[in-house]
């Protein structure tokens, strides 16, 4: 890890706003999931935390997942992350092998047809790379990825 990266993740640091650079009117939505042994009674003691719902995940063992609101690039939103995955961890969570976390990007934001097209195909192009930089150097994919998280690039109409 290089000096700044070093930075970045500096205990200090963590609760700062960094933006992530996002078109002002585009909304995210972002799901993590984590394993800990005490899944079920966290779950009945904090529904929510900081506005996220925790539920059950059926597909992890002694899984959870918590699910944002609708969020922005905006300082308590970006911040909020820090504060559940924060609480997580400090609740004994970890993001075993079989977790995953998924980001939902809303496209209320793209005005015509021609900047939706512009998006899937940008996207398309990019999707090999975001499924290879999902993990660490050298780590194996998440077992059964294709079937919960199947590309959709091959499904793009390309003309």
């Amino acid at each position: 890890m290089g000096s700044d990266e070093s930075i970045y993740f500096s205990k200090e640091n963590q609760m700062k706003y960094h933006s992530f650079g996002l078109p002002e009117n585009m909304t995210i939505g972002v799901e993590i999931e984590a394993e800990g042994e005490m899944n079920i009674s966290f779950i009945n003691d904090k529904r929510s935390i900081s506005g996220w719902k925790c539920k059950i995940e059926v597909g992890l063992w002694n899984g959870l997942e918590v699910v944002s609101p609708i969020l922005q690039d905006k300082p308590e939103n970006v911040i909020s992350i820090y504060k559940v995955t924060e609480t997580l961890k400090k609740s004994g969570f970890i993001a075993g092998i079989q977790c995953g976390g998924h980001i939902h990007i809303g496209v209320d934001y793209l005005k015509s047809v021609e900047a939706i097209k512009e998006f899937l195909e940008i996207f398309g192009n990019a999707e090999k790379i975001l499924y290879l930089i999902s993990n660490q150097p050298g780590e194996v994919s998440r077992c059964g990825i294709l079937s919960v998280a199947r590309p959709i690039s091959s499904k793009i109409e390309r003309k």
